[in-house]
């Protein structure tokens, strides 16, 4: 079998076209190198609504509260 030799554009172009590379980019992106979290290792409240919309998620701000979700 033989494999064409790819220029480093055409590697970056064919990488960017795979749709796991295309779901994580913008996580990786708004994540940087790091987001401060709580005592307990999770993200702060104001971190969250960001961090879905970085994976094409919706939270309802009501939601985001530090008591119990209502029924």
């Amino acid at each position: 079998m033989h494999l064409p030799e790819l220029t480093d554009a055409e590697e970056s172009s064919g990488f960017a076209a795979v749709p796991l590379i295309q779901w994580t980019t913008d996580p990786m992106t708004w994540l940087g190198d790091g987001r401060p979290v709580t005592g307990t290792g999770v993200l702060r409240l104001r971190d969250i609504a960001a961090a879905a919309e970085s994976i094409g998620v919706a939270v309802r701000r009501s939601l985001l509260t530090s008591g119990s979700p209502s029924s």
